[in-house]
């Protein structure tokens, strides 16, 4: 089962209740319009993403087996798909989640901050292809897949081009040598033609 840690709940907890009692000082204390303004400018957006970690912590949970996964949103119906349902997997940099496109139109949005995201990224490559995967979505779910953490925030990753990308080989350097005649007496002939920079002895 895939849910988010019990620090994502308390950090969601921590961020509504500091957002609250700073909103209550600014109303029941006299202060400066500006000064209210402001604080509602910065601690209603951060209450608001404090409740919503709350509540993805406390309802959100989702299930893998080896035919498919069964999902639940907060905001829409939940459901289950298989996997040979999924036509795309892509990677969100501003979320930090996966999302699994799938046949009949709905989006699974799965938070890489989720605990057991091995058993998800097992059960992916072993079920959907890799083409279907964008880059930076195949380097997350196969290094999740070896049990790898996913990427922390700010680390790069190849947009276009799969991680796992063959390095170019080197050419081999061919040795040829060139036997020369012998001229009377066991000493080999002189050659008056310079020597080809590519073949030495």
């Amino acid at each position: 089962m895939l849910r988010q840690p019990a620090f994502i709940f308390w950090l969601g907890v921590m961020s509504a209740v500091v957002c609250l009692y700073a909103l209550a000082a600014v109303l029941l204390y006299p202060h400066p319009l500006r000064d209210r303004l402001s604080a509602f400018a910065v601690c209603l957006p951060l209450g608001s993403l404090g409740v919503f970690l709350v509540v993805d912590s406390l309802l959100v949970t989702h299930r893998v087996d080896p035919d498919g996964i069964t999902f639940e949103r907060i905001f829409r119906s939940n459901g289950r798909r298989l996997w040979r349902d999924v036509v795309a997997v892509r990677f969100n940099r501003l979320g930090r989640w996966l999302t699994l496109r799938t046949t009949d139109g709905p989006t699974i949005r799965i938070s890489l901050t989720m605990t057991n995201t091995t058993s998800l990224a097992q059960h992916l490559v072993a079920a959907v292809p890799l083409i279907r995967f964008s880059a930076e979505a195949e380097a997350i779910v196969l290094l999740a897949a070896r049990g790898q953490p996913p990427p922390m925030i700010g680390s790069t990753l190849p947009r276009d081009a799969p991680p796992n990308k063959p390095l170019k080989r080197r050419p081999h350097l061919v040795v040829t040598c060139k036997v020369l005649p012998l001229a009377r007496g066991g000493v080999p002939r002189a050659r008056s033609s310079p020597p080809d920079a590519s073949s030495f002895c």
